[in-house]
Order: structure tokens, then C-alpha cells, then sequence
């Protein structure tokens, strides 16, 4: 590249600009709002509920509630235009079930009992570290989106925040 050429990269990165973007190419001084998050202090919620059922009941919608409220902290971190730190939330009753999230697949685990198990008693712990949105909204939203998934995916239970 020719001096003149290095001149227009005041922000100091490498760039091969003739090669991808021809001559006339320029560049912004300034950070994409993702890069911009990450220079700020993650917003974090993170709480404890008991899960009680009028019966013994099968453990799957549990983990389906779980799963739906991680897909919509997800799909609700997109647009807001933030970023994901880590969304993660574990059920236990006499089985267990994880899953776990850094902003794009959901990775799931559980013992090795839960597809078939049935209890009546949950405790659910779930978080989100988020960069890039206010905490208030975070928290709001998240509780919500986590008492409005248990209520469509298990009709036939009570929630109460530890």
C-alpha cells in the first residue's frame, strides 16, 4: 500500500482496502453497537423459583418452559442489539436439567433419569449476562418471559420467586 493510503487508516487497524473494496474506500472511526456493549458492564439477571405441581407430573415441560424462556432472552437480546455474556438455567427435583447458552445454539444436559421422570417439586434457577441493555428492562422482561413460559407450558403448577 502506498503512504497516502495509510493516512486514511487513522483507527489503526490492517487492512487490505484496494484489494476488497478498490480505491475509494474509507473507513468510520466508530465501534458497531455490539463492540460498543462490550465496553460496558453486563447486566445480570438472576433468580431462584420453587415449582410446585397439584400432582406428580412429567418433567419434559418443565425443560420445555426452560428452553422457551432461554430462545426468547435470545431472540430479545438481538433486538435490542445487544449481547449475549451467558444465558443458563438449571431445574431440579429428583432429576436434574441444565442448559446453557453464550448467544447463539442452546446446549442442554440432564441426569439421566429426567426424560422419564415425574415429581411434583422443582426449584429453577435462571440467569442472564447481558451487555447492552438497561437492567430494569432486563430484569422485567426476563421474569415475565419466565413466569409467562411455565404458565403456557405447565398449566397445572404454581410459581413463586424464592
Amino acid at each position: 500500500m502506498s503512504e497516502h493510503k495509510h493516512e486514511q487508516h487513522r483507527h489503526g487497524h490492517a487492512c487490505e482496502c484496494e484489494s476488497c473494496h478498490g480505491s475509494e474506500h474509507r473507513h468510520e472511526n466508530t465501534l458497531p453497537k455490539v463492540h460498543a456493549a462490550l465496553n460496558e458492564e453486563p447486566e445480570i439477571f438472576s433468580e431462584s423459583y420453587e415449582l410446585t405441581f397439584k400432582q406428580e407430573s412429567s418433567t419434559l415441560p418443565v425443560q420445555e418452559a426452560l428452553l422457551h424462556w432461554g430462545g426468547e432472552i435470545l431472540r430479545w437480546v438481538k433486538n435490542k442489539h445487544g449481547f449475549v455474556g451467558h444465558i443458563k438455567g438449571f431445574s431440579e427435583g429428583t432429576e436434574h436439567f441444565w442448559f446453557s447458552s453464550t448467544g447463539k445454539a442452546i446446549n442442554i444436559k440432564s441426569s439421566s433419569g429426567w426424560s422419564e421422570g415425574m415429581d411434583k417439586k422443582f426449584t429453577i434457577n435462571a440467569t442472564a449476562i447481558i451487555f447492552g441493555t438497561p437492567k430494569k428492562e432486563l430484569a422485567e422482561y426476563a421474569r415475565q418471559c419466565l413466569e409467562l413460559s411455565i404458565a403456557t407450558k405447565c398449566p397445572d403448577s404454581t410459581l413463586v420467586r424464592k
